[in-house]
């Protein structure tokens, strides 16, 4: 538990720098950029009373703003593509995205 404490605010961290950073791919719609900034408010609400939820809402989020970016494949795929160049911490970014794939559903 005292883990996913110390991995969360990787993944926390890893999507600020998905939402901040405006790469070559294209740009989220103002849509897209509103319903982002709703899921990261309600995840961030409950980071601390439901760690397992936030890593599970977490990675789907990063998926979704990677997609929206135009990556292509599941989000493990992305980040072995082109993670190195989105994640200066990609090997945190890993880890929470493994242990979210370990967690029960």
């Amino acid at each position: 538990m005292e883990l996913l404490f110390v991995l969360v605010p990787l993944l926390l961290v890893a999507l600020l720098l998905i939402f901040s950073v405006q790469r070559k791919r294209r740009t989220f719609s103002e849509r897209d950029s509103i319903f982002m900034q709703k899921i990261w408010h309600e995840i961030l609400s409950k980071a601390h009373t439901d760690p397992r939820h936030t890593i599970l809402e977490a990675d789907k989020l990063l998926d979704f703003a990677l997609t929206k970016k135009g990556y292509t494949g599941s989000l493990g795929e992305k980040l072995k593509s082109h993670g190195s160049t989105l994640f200066t911490y990609l090997d945190e970014v890993w880890s929470v995205h493994k242990l979210r794939n370990r967690a029960p559903q």
